[in-house]
């Protein structure tokens, strides 16, 4: 299966299933549960993504985007951080 996260009209990000594939990986069925759960769970496991894991272009700009967020959250200091 081939995930893709997007950005709905609200604003809300989601991942959702793009074409069927036997190429389905571990990882990638992981990102798609934990997007299920919670937005934030779904970041958080693109940010700490497996190492040697191949990714889709798509989920290359989220785990950037992720990780980037995350270090930002862990250099704020004022506590006004979500």
């Amino acid at each position: 299966m081939t995930y893709e996260i997007g950005l709905l009209p609200s604003g809300h990000l989601h991942c959702y299933l793009l074409t069927e594939s036997s190429t389905d990986t571990p990882f990638n069925h992981r990102v798609a549960k934990a997007f299920n759960r919670e937005v934030g769970e779904g970041l958080f496991e693109l940010a700490v993504k497996w190492k040697n894991e191949k990714l889709s272009a798509n989920f290359i700009y989220w785990h950037r985007f992720a990780t980037q967020y995350l270090k930002a959250g862990c250099l704020e200091t004022s506590g006004n951080w979500r």
